[in-house]
């Protein structure tokens, strides 16, 4: 649904008649020095409750910075900054939150991934934990 008036102050408060949950993923990959962005566009509106970030051949120094991009303003939160990437696991962190942050149809999640120097391509993935709203 787009322009929803439901509006949860936490999790507590999601029924089957009000959100559905609606995971979805973003995927994308980086060489050494680059820095890549890869966006989840929105098309109705959501609740972010967490998510899981997994990285394959992740360098130590390489940085993770998570966005909400509006497609002519730009950034308009960002909610995690230079996460430091755990060179030796790929499962990096997991994001649960009692309280749900209100995505609307339009905007983007970003996933900014900035590589340090050292050769090889990185792969990442991020599921995100969205519930669709429904009124």
């Amino acid at each position: 649904m787009i322009n929803s008036t439901f509006r949860p102050t936490h999790k507590s408060q999601f029924q089957s008649n009000n959100v559905n949950f609606n995971g979805q993923s973003c995927f994308g990959s980086c060489e050494a020095t680059q820095t890549t962005n890869t966006d989840l566009t929105m098309t109705d509106d959501h609740f972010l409750t967490g998510g899981v970030l997994i990285i394959k051949n992740g360098k130590f120094g390489d940085k993770i910075t998570l966005q909400v991009i509006h497609p002519t303003l730009g950034v308009v939160n960002q909610f995690v900054t230079n996460f430091g990437v755990i060179s030796d696991s790929e499962f990096q962190f997991k994001m649960v939150e009692d309280y749900p942050a209100k995505i609307f149809a339009g905007l983007s999640l970003r996933v900014v991934y900035i590589a340090t120097l050292e050769l090889g391509t990185r792969s990442f993935c991020l599921n995100y934990d969205l519930h669709k709203a429904l009124y």
